[in-house]
């Protein structure tokens, strides 16, 4: 793991944070101060708009925050798994421009905050998510050489590409948000566009990893436990 302004964070192409939650693959995104954060391991939906056209982009309120929440039962259906999360869980949501670097994305998002229980990743996340030596790379500069070596990338698109994925930091123009594009960089999309979504999900500080070694699948993945 490596360390970053917020915490630690898992980085490379396929690093070993493979987590079994949910009845099912999720990974972990990185370690912030007593939580972990994790991400289902697949697009939940392959579609969904972030907003009706003219609707704004602040993320509380928006139609992808409600079509979330909404379905948050069924995203999570395992109740001891639900038990876990935690459902005040502070995210960054200020807005910033694709054309920067991870650590200038973080303290643009820290700008503004929003309190839940479930979200999407931040573009910073996806950007430290990379090899090290890509941090100092804009997000609209990630491309073959950083997205291959960036595990998010296929866990956000599932690695078919179609539309991307929806991140949930705004872009600093109006009805525009930022998405991890299908050719592996960060771009700004308009919010009635249709983009995939995988969910994420803050763990309470007394969920622990009590096995598992972090590899694929059930057998090997990292158990949680409270």
């Amino acid at each position: 793991m490596e360390t970053v302004p917020y915490g630690k964070v898992y980085t490379g192409a396929n690093p070993n944070n493979y987590v079994w939650f949910n009845n099912e693959q999720w990974r972990i995104i990185g370690v912030y101060g007593d939580n972990i954060k994790i991400i289902r391991d697949a697009q939940y939906s392959a579609g969904e708009i972030y907003n009706p056209k003219g609707s704004g982009n602040a993320w509380d309120g928006s139609q992808l925050q409600n079509y979330l929440y909404s379905n948050y039962e069924t995203i999570i259906s395992d109740e001891n798994s639900r038990k876990m999360v935690l459902e005040d869980a502070t995210w960054n949501i200020g807005a910033t421009v694709p054309q920067i670097v991870a650590s200038s994305a973080y303290l643009d998002a820290t700008q503004a905050e929003w309190k839940g229980k479930i979200g999407l990743i931040a573009t910073y996340e996806y950007q430290h998510a990379a090899n090290k030596n890509c941090w100092i790379k804009k997000g609209d500069t990630y491309k073959n050489s950083c997205g291959e070596e960036n595990w998010l990338y296929s866990t956000v698109t599932n690695g078919n590409g179609d539309g991307g994925a929806w991140t949930m930091t705004p872009d600093d123009t109006d009805n525009r948000v930022l998405r991890v594009h299908p050719k592996m960089f960060v771009d700004d999309n308009p919010v009635d566009s249709v983009c995939g979504v995988s969910p994420v999900v803050y763990l309470k500080k007394d969920v622990s990893i009590t096995g598992g070694n972090g590899g694929v699948g059930e057998a090997n993945s990292y158990k949680l436990g409270l």
